[in-house]
């Protein structure tokens, strides 16, 4: 039996406590967010190259059947897409990133502001800027 908050109340629950809590320790949530494993996120550039594998189909025309394809608006397709512009070390760099609250940091937000730079050095000093920030954030 363990203490677990579900919803915003605290309940008893059976079995045995998530992510290895050890059961003679007050478990708040805190402690909870503390002790459990960050969930990897899906990559906002793997996002983009299946809209990119859709849109290469020859039934597939325009951005609003790609759209309708994955239940979201032309304009987000196109947000989506944007993300292809990056320079291709940024991709390889994003790509590979193993830390999931390191991968989680690069959002799809974070990385269109990037990409709408047209000049690669800038897009690369950008970058350096974010991944300044991940330092400082951890």
């Amino acid at each position: 039996m363990y203490l677990m908050f579900v919803g915003t109340r605290l309940s008893l629950i059976p079995g045995i406590p998530p992510v290895n809590l050890p059961e003679n320790h007050r478990i708040t949530k805190s402690y909870l967010k503390q002790n459990t494993p960050t969930e990897k996120k899906r990559s906002p550039l793997l996002e983009a190259l299946k809209y990119a594998d859709v849109l290469q189909e020859p039934s597939v025309e325009t951005f609003s059947q790609v759209g309708m394809r994955f239940n979201v608006s032309r304009a987000r397709v196109s947000q989506m897409l944007s993300l292809l512009n990056l320079n291709e070390s940024i991709k390889e760099y994003i790509c590979s990133i193993d830390d999931a609250q390191k991968h989680n940091f690069f959002t799809e937000r974070k990385l269109r502001n990037i990409a709408i730079i047209k000049d690669k050095k800038e897009q690369n000093s950008r970058f350096r800027k974010l991944i300044e920030d991940i330092d400082l954030t951890f």
